[in-house]
């Protein structure tokens, strides 16, 4: 997962070579994918004895759904509708719940906040 977080860190910047839609929109939904898949990997090791992982667990969550935000706040509206649509039926909700039970266990107001907006 470190090899990929690497090659989404490098191709985030422009490029006179990108021919995508909306940068910023497409570099979001590529953070929610990955916080997306480490959030619920991280959270079946949690559930494994003596694998203690909460706090990543939680900082991953945290970030799948600023991510989600992030492609939220998009410009483009029509492009963000079509692109929001596919990108949340790919992905597990592991982050809303595993921030959900944060919040209530331990009433984290910052995840009260990502989870209000």
């Amino acid at each position: 997962m470190d090899a990929i977080r690497q090659k989404i860190d490098q191709i985030r910047f422009p490029s006179t070579h990108w021919t995508g839609l909306d940068l910023n929109s497409e570099i979001a939904t590529l953070n929610f994918s990955y916080h997306s898949i480490m959030t619920s990997i991280l959270y079946l090791r949690q559930i494994a004895p003596g694998q203690p992982a909460v706090d990543t667990c939680l900082t991953s969550a945290r970030q799948e759904l600023q991510a989600l935000i992030a492609i939220c706040e998009s410009s483009d509206t029509q492009k963000t509708v079509a692109y929001l649509h596919w990108t949340l039926l790919y992905y597990p909700i592991t982050a809303c719940f595993a921030l959900f039970c944060n919040a209530v266990a331990t009433c984290h107001n910052g995840d009260f906040q990502i989870l209000k907006a």
